[in-house]
């Protein structure tokens, strides 16, 4: 037994001897004298019967299976458990066996074992027959010469072991040696392929950022031209008017000449100073609509009225003869809510573009309602009476050509009218539209119905402002706040009152500790609005870094920079910085519930890929 195994509790020893039983039934056949011959030693620790089962197991196995070192040991240690055991003739049989296999190795002959078991042997026979001196004195020289042979074949053998373990040390060496080698070699290698994984982590970065930066001087610049367009509006109004106005004149004077081509003129003439009207306003109303600037007057309208004020504003079409334009209303249709003024244009600019479509002359204009009675569609259709079935149907977000012509004509139509759908979708309806080959087109406009005609609820029925449109950009939000100045904090408070809940901090000592009692509840707020300039020693970019450096949570919530800086590359920076976007001082309600709709939709699309 080694001494390592000497040292082992008897409570370790019992799980060392577990854990490799456990090993056995799996273990091939050339590793089970390895095991036994450990168990064996092992199990010397607590019982001579249990080390004697081991070593028996092992002597049992075939000689292939097992080293003449293993087959001497596991021999020489069962012939001196049974002589511990006091059964001699036992002891005596595998002695027999250990002489044999020594006689194999005439070198390696001489045990002190065998000197142990002939002492026991000569005062059994002494005992039991009374041994003669002469005998006796015998038995001893032969152990002398046993003990002296067994020296001598330790002595080989530690020479040997010392051979041996040099040689085993030198390889270990080498192995060793070896080893650093490949481990520096890996280094290098994970070094390498770290290096050319965080330069295409950077840059993706710098080309995110980039995007980012474009994406932002677009959105300026779209909200600048929508912001211009929209100012435009009253100048637009009232020059148009002035046309519309003047056109009108015209076609009375050139009436009483009775000259039939200057009356075809004076029509063309209004008819599309009238399209042109209609196209104006439509821009101006999308481009309030962009920039949630668009004011609608949303009411309850009868569709009869609505439909009269149409075929009055499109008479020219009839008075030129262009075309009969028919209209199917029942008495019993419900009334619409709707901008009047805005509907009267969409359904105008929805005939003038049924017309465009095909040959067909006459348009009808028709409505029915759903079964519930929750919806009214008007149809503008020349396709030969043929109406498109109302209901909650949706445009086609895309139209593809089959080469029949029919397709084509219908994104025509549908491009044609986009900003009527843009409208029509403000008003919380929709448009359908159908193409027929070259029978004609039909669109329809679907709209709540009203919830009723009686005159008590027509003075309850609501009217969103600009206001109110806003309001509902931005809902249920947990926003956080961080501004020094209190009368610019009152404002954004004022203009954030319906977003929802609003958390302030004055300076980044109040915001981190806001920011940590947030973190130990388990809360995230959802928008972070920083001011630049706070008192020292913060500002909104260090703030920003230490909550998203300590609090990891706030990595996928939005940052958005409030700053007084008017220079592009100032504004540039905070984006560089790590900002997901800014506002610039005096700030715009419409501008900063677009940027807080926009950040929020975005991070909570990424949120939802991650």
């Amino acid at each position: 037994m080694s001494a390592s195994a000497q040292t082992l509790s008897p409570a370790k020893a019992t799980l060392l001897i577990d854990s490799l039983e456990s090993l056995l039934p799996n273990a091939p056949d050339n590793r089970k004298a390895d095991l036994y011959d450990t168990l064996a030693g092992l199990a010397e620790l607590l019982s001579k019967e249990r080390s004697l089962d081991y070593y028996l197991k092992l002597y049992q196995l075939p000689d292939s299976l097992v080293s003449y070192r293993q087959k001497v040991k596991a021999t020489r240690k069962i012939a001196g458990i049974y002589l511990d055991m006091n059964q001699i003739d036992k002891a005596n049989r595998y002695i027999d066996r250990y002489a044999s296999e020594l006689q194999k190795y005439p070198q390696q002959t001489g045990d002190e074992l065998i000197k142990a078991v002939s002492e026991k042997n000569a005062l059994a026979i002494k005992k039991q027959f009374k041994l003669t001196k002469n005998e006796v004195l015998i038995i001893l020289l032969l152990l002398i010469v046993i003990a002296i042979l067994y020296l001598s074949y330790l002595y080989r053998r530690f020479k040997s072991t010392e051979n041996k373990k040099r040689l085993l040390q030198r390889e270990a060496e080498i192995i060793r040696l070896k080893n650093q080698e490949m481990e520096e070699e890996l280094e290098k290698t994970i070094q390498s392929k770290t290096s050319l994984e965080e330069a295409k982590i950077e840059k993706l970065r710098k080309s995110h950022l980039k995007l980012k930066k474009e994406l932002k001087k677009l959105e300026e610049s779209i909200y600048n031209r929508n912001a211009f367009l929209n100012g435009l509006g009253p100048e637009l109004r009232t020059a148009l008017s002035s046309i519309l106005g003047f056109s009108e004149e015209l076609r009375a004077e050139v009436e009483k000449l009775e000259n039939e081509d200057l009356k075809a003129n004076s029509i063309d003439l209004f008819a599309k100073n009238l399209q042109l009207d209609i196209i104006l306003e439509n821009m101006v109303d999308m481009s309030g609509a962009q920039i949630n600037l668009l004011n609608l007057d949303i009411q309850s309208h009868p569709v009869l009225l609505i439909v009269d004020k149409v075929s009055k504003s499109l008479r020219y079409l009839t008075e030129n003869d262009k075309g009969k334009l028919e209209v199917k209303i029942p008495n019993t249709i419900p009334n619409i809510k709707a901008d009047a003024d805005k509907l009267i244009r969409i359904l105008s600019d929805i005939i003038i573009n049924v017309y465009k479509q095909s040959t067909k002359d006459n348009v009808t204009i028709s409505a029915s309602t759903n079964q519930s009675l929750s919806e009214v569609s008007m149809v503008v259709s020349n396709a030969s009476g043929r109406l498109l079935r109302t209901g909650l149907e949706k445009p086609a977000k895309e139209i593809q050509d089959d080469g029949s012509g029919k397709e084509a004509g219908s994104l025509h139509l549908y491009t044609e009218l986009f900003a009527s759908r843009e409208l029509v979708a403000a008003m919380g309806g929709t448009i359908q539209i159908s193409l027929i080959s070259d029978e004609g087109a039909t669109v329809a406009v679907t709209l709540p119905a009203a919830e009723s005609t009686s005159k008590k609820q027509e003075q309850d029925t609501i009217r969103p402002t600009q206001k109110e449109a806003l309001s509902t950009l931005v809902k249920d939000v947990d926003i956080f706040l961080v501004e020094d100045d209190r009368m610019n904090r009152m404002v954004i408070e004022t203009m954030l009152k319906d977003a929802g809940k609003i958390t302030t901090a004055v300076d980044g000592e109040e915001t981190l500790q806001i920011i940590e009692k947030y973190h130990h509840e388990g809360k995230v707020f959802d928008i972070m609005l920083f001011d630049i300039n706070l008192p020292p020693p913060w500002d909104g970019i260090a703030l920003m870094h230490r909550i998203k450096r300590d609090y990891p949570e706030f990595r996928k919530v939005p940052f958005v920079a409030q700053t007084a800086y008017a220079m592009a590359s100032d504004r540039e920076r905070f984006l560089n910085e790590g900002f997901d976007d800014y506002l610039t001082k005096p700030i715009n309600k419409g501008e900063l519930l677009t940027i807080m709709h926009h950040q929020l939709e975005l991070f909570k699309e990424q949120n939802k890929n991650r």
